[in-house]
């Protein structure tokens, strides 16, 4: 994991006279074209909100709805009584998957005749957020996309976009100059938001991928102040989820 520092410029003043841009519309919802290599388009703001600098919806990954309380109890694909991920989730050649880690479950799963496994390693589209909330056509981003779109563009964390007081970040296409922005509006662990200042996550549709620790976490988007990167997430948590569209 490299974090870009290069296309990184911190700023204490307000970020004025950019604004989002708008390339075309799906199913009633903006996109901004990047021009990116693999031909993703962007939302121009995070599912459930009416404009860029909205929070919008938290969702846990795989989850398609907003709740109260994010947590292991809640988590619908956790059985936590049992310490059992139900779906998505690596196995070995006995297709066994454990795991003892600090603060979470001892996820296991034994492989027997009774057991179906569903060791998906990107989410379907019943439990993608994007695509139930918005249609069939949006989607949330892969981690190749995430990639994508952080190598594709310059990028400024301003404290002040527009003169709206909200802080994330912009960025600015290489390309063709159009812009995106992210609002830094934090993550949900279980009742009480965090992270809002000035860190924030958005979910990727991609299982973490490391089979021995941590089928427990999903990639993100993931940015501060002085850095933007991918990185993982816990998937009980609650985070924003910036859709892509093809």
């Amino acid at each position: 994991m490299r974090i870009l520092y290069i296309f990184i410029i911190i700023i204490t003043y307000a970020f004025r006279g950019v604004a989002q841009d708008i390339s075309g519309q799906v199913n009633g919802h903006n996109y901004v074209d990047l021009g990116l290599p693999s031909k993703t388009l962007w939302a121009t703001c995070n599912i459930g909100a009416e404009k860029p600098t909205d929070s919008g919806d938290y969702f846990a990954w795989g989850e398609t709805r907003p709740k109260e309380n994010y947590s292991w109890q809640t988590y619908k694909w956790c059985v936590f009584e049992l310490d059992s991920i139900t779906k998505y989730y690596f196995r070995d050649s006995l297709g066994r998957y454990e795991r003892t880690g600090l603060g979470v479950p001892n996820l296991s799963r034994k492989n027997n005749k009774d057991t179906i496994f569903f060791d998906y390693k990107v989410l379907n589209t019943d439990d993608d957020a994007a695509s139930c909330n918005w249609g069939m056509q949006w989607r949330m981003p892969t981690i190749t996309e995430i990639k994508e779109l952080i190598g594709g563009c310059e990028w400024i964390y301003t404290p002040d976009f527009n003169g709206t007081k909200v802080k994330g970040y912009v960025g600015t296409s290489k390309v063709n100059g159009n812009v995106i922005f992210l609002p830094a509006v934090g993550e949900y662990q279980e009742t009480s938001i965090f992270n809002i200042v000035p860190s924030c996550s958005y979910w990727s549709s991609s299982l973490y991928n490391n089979p021995i620790y941590n089928s427990d976490s999903a990639y993100t988007l993931l940015f501060s102040y002085d850095y933007i990167d991918w990185f993982s997430s816990s998937r009980e948590l609650g985070l924003s989820v910036r859709a892509v569209v093809k």
